[in-house]
């Protein structure tokens, strides 16, 4: 059924029609489409919401006139989705609310009219504005993770969950558009987790522009915000999605050797190369650049010594090695080990008491179960974990050490490097200058020893220490009556006497 288009310029209705307007939630009908509504459809003066007369009211401001929330206009969009269902012979004139006084865009408002438009009901007409936006919604979209300060803040720009944003020009990377990574982990590049950053899944559904893990759009939908956890769950789901789809599509490759069996072995020596086990015990080996070496069963070895190689493995007590440049080891398995000794690469494990390892520049270490160990030992390197008891270790400058488990702890040993930890009892220290050791648990530790730096206990019961010279921050809180707790001050000194 073809959707129907509301006239852009309504100054009179038939005996059927309905005028749907935007309103404020103190039904002061004083201004735009409001007004007309009053003077013209039986809009009531002090009535927010609903059919009224000929109109129909959606508040998308508050009492204060200023922009009502997203799920305040969603739920009047809901009532209008069930007036147009009890009164079919009606027909419904949804006009660019909120797109006047309110100041909201149609790329704001017109996704909250997803449901109703995809329904395409007989009696309800749609702004074409949002029906621009609407059917854009329906194009392919590339899927991708967008890394934010706190409030869905980018660099100066604010982004909101559930809503789509516009940009008037082609994407061009780093000068225009709206940037994001298509792979969970790579968004750490640009904002490494620390206290207040945020993260959600994106969907770019008009031209983008691609260059490493960087992509580019000029059409971008935010949806809902993910936490630091699931992050790193999507990334192991994608890594292991895309080896399952890449040994189904290597199997009859020239350059492939595939085993099936257990205790067996597949080794290959040239580029490009692909060596898959699916046994228990299996050993999967390649020396070529750019090859696979992958492996599904428990204990089973994953080695590659060639640049751009992958290293994946999916058992339990499974290892997975590379020595090359921008290589990747990745492991889902309990008791797993994924090391890497090469610039750029990445060693993810998201079993229990795994152990994930990088000696390279700007590598990235990173598990998810609990007991886990995270470490590296290049400059500008990450460290994250998301377990409790968790170990994330960094020794180079500009490092960043991550946990978000109680009991965890994140340590750097560099110049300018990063120590947080967001669960309870945990310790975050630095050892280098410009250092920042950060705490948001109960009872957690803040320690600084490098000139210049500073540890902050944001915590109940936290503790903040630092050398002569740095700055500390420190958090007082008391309990209630509920036993819930507010805080009663922050303090920030600077340390400059030890006592002795």
């Amino acid at each position: 059924m073809k959707i129907k288009i509301t006239p852009s310029n309504i100054t009179k209705l038939k005996k059927n029609e309905v005028f749907v307007f935007g309103s404020n939630l103190l039904g002061n009908h004083a201004g735009g489409a409001a007004k007309l509504a009053v003077d013209q459809f039986g809009a009531q003066m002090g009535n927010a919401l609903g059919i009224q007369g000929q109109s129909f009211a959606i508040p998308t401001l508050d009492e204060s006139m200023e922009k009502a929330s997203l799920s305040v206009i969603k739920d009047g969009i809901v009532l209008l989705t069930s007036s147009a269902k009890l009164f079919p012979k009606l027909k419904f004139l949804v006009t660019e609310i909120g797109c006047g006084i309110a100041g909201f865009s149609a790329a704001e408002i017109a996704p909250l009219f997803e449901e109703l438009f995809k329904s395409n009901p007989a009696n309800v007409s749609f702004p074409q504005s949002f029906i621009d936006v609407l059917s854009l919604s329906k194009e392919p979209t590339v899927p991708g993770y967008k890394g934010f300060d706190k409030g869905l803040n980018c660099r100066g720009y604010q982004y909101a969950e559930n809503a789509e944003f516009l940009h008037n020009r082609n994407p061009s990377l780093c000068n225009h558009g709206f940037h994001f990574c298509e792979n969970p982990l790579d968004v750490f590049n640009y904002y490494p987790p620390e206290i207040g950053r945020e993260y959600a899944k994106v969907e770019a559904f008009g031209a983008v522009q691609k260059e490493g893990d960087k992509t580019a759009t000029n059409k971008l939908r935010v949806n809902a915000k993910i936490s630091l956890g699931n992050l790193f769950k999507l990334h192991f789901d994608l890594v292991f999605d895309k080896v399952k789809t890449a040994i189904e599509k290597i199997k009859a490759s020239e350059e492939t050797t595939t085993t099936a069996g257990e205790s067996a072995h597949a080794n290959t020596a040239g580029n490009y190369a692909h060596a898959n086990t699916a046994g228990e015990s299996a050993h999967a080996n390649t020396a070529g650049n750019y090859a696979h070496a992958n492996t599904a069963g428990e204990s089973a070895h994953a080695n590659t010594a060639g640049n751009y190689a992958h290293a994946n493995t999916a058992g339990e007590s499974a290892h997975a090695n590379t020595a090359g440049n921008y290589a990747h080891a990745n492991t889902a398995g309990n008791y797993a080990h994924a090391n890497t000794a090469g610039n750029y690469a990445h060693a993810n494990t998201a079993g229990n008491y795994a152990h994930a390892n990088t000696a390279g520049e700007s590598a990235h270490a990173n598990t998810a179960g609990n007991y886990a160990h995270a470490n590296t030992a290049g400059e500008s390197a990450h460290a994250n974990t998301a377990g409790n008891y968790a170990h994330a270790n960094t020794a180079g400058e500009s490092a960043h050490a991550n946990t978000a488990g109680n009991y965890a702890h994140a340590n750097t040993a560099g110049n300018y490097a990063h120590a947080n930890t967001a669960g309870n009892y945990a310790h975050a220290n630095t050892a280098g200058y410009y250092a920042h050791a950060n705490t948001a648990g109960y009872y957690a530790h803040a320690c600084v020893k490098g000139s210049n730096s500073i540890a902050v206990a944001l915590g109940i019961e936290g503790h903040a220490k630092g050398a002569l010279g740095c700055w500390i921050v420190v958090t007082e809180w008391k309990q209630e009556p509920d036993y819930t707790y507010s805080i009663v001050e922050v303090k920030t000194a600077k340390v400059d006497w030890i006592y002795r």
